[in-house]
C-alpha cells in the first residue's frame, strides 16, 4: 500500500516488509525495473523507500508497480515452508493499537464530559458522578499514554 508519494519518491508499507528476506527480495525485483534509482528497506517499520526518475516512471507505472508489489507480498511465501518458522518476523496485530486505543480516550473524554454537563443541568446526580468518573478514567490512560510529551 502507497502510504506516501511525492514527485521522485514513494513509501510502501506492508506487514509482511517486517521480514527482511522477504523486502530484501522485493528490493531485489524493484531495483531491476527501469526508471528506479534506489530501493530502501526498512524491516523494523514494515517499509520500502523507492526514490525514481519522474522522467521515465510516471504516476500510472508507479500504481501499478506498488500494486504488483502488494500481489507479490500477499501471495508469496504462504503455503512454502523455508525452514523458518511460519510468521516469523511478521508481527501478528492482537487487539487494539496505541493510536487506536488514544482515539477511543480522546473520544470518550468528549461524550463523558458532555454527558457530565448535561446530568449534572439536569439535577441527575448519581448519573452525573458516574459519568464525571468515567471521564476521569478516559483522563487518567490519556495522560499516561501521552506522559512522554507532558513531562518534557
Amino acid at each position: 500500500m502507497i502510504t506516501s508519494c511525492i514527485p521522485g519518491r514513494v513509501r510502501l508499507r506492508h506487514p509482511r516488509l517486517r521480514d527482511a528476506d522477504e523486502s530484501g527480495r522485493l528490493c531485489a525485483l524493484l531495483r531491476v525495473t527501469d526508471g528506479i534509482l534506489d530501493v530502501t528497506a526498512n524491516p523494523r517499520t514494515g517499509s520500502l523507500l523507492v526514490r525514481y526518475d519522474t522522467a521515465v516512471v510516471d504516476e500510472d507505472d508507479l500504481a501499478r508497480a506498488a500494486a504488483r508489489c502488494t500481489d507479490y507480498l500477499t501471495v508469496s511465501g504462504y503455503g512454502q515452508t523455508s525452514g523458518k518458522q511460519e510468521g516469523h518476523g511478521v508481527r501478528k496485530r492482537r487487539g487494539l493499537d496505541r493510536r487506536e486505543t488514544a482515539r477511543l480516550a480522546k473520544r470518550g473524554m468528549m461524550v463523558t464530559l458532555g454527558a457530565t454537563l448535561l446530568l449534572g443541568l439536569a439535577g441527575r446526580e448519581k448519573a452525573h458522578v458516574a459519568a464525571g468518573t468515567l471521564f476521569t478514567l478516559c483522563n487518567a490512560y490519556h495522560i499516561y499514554a501521552y506522559r512522554r510529551q507532558l513531562l518534557r
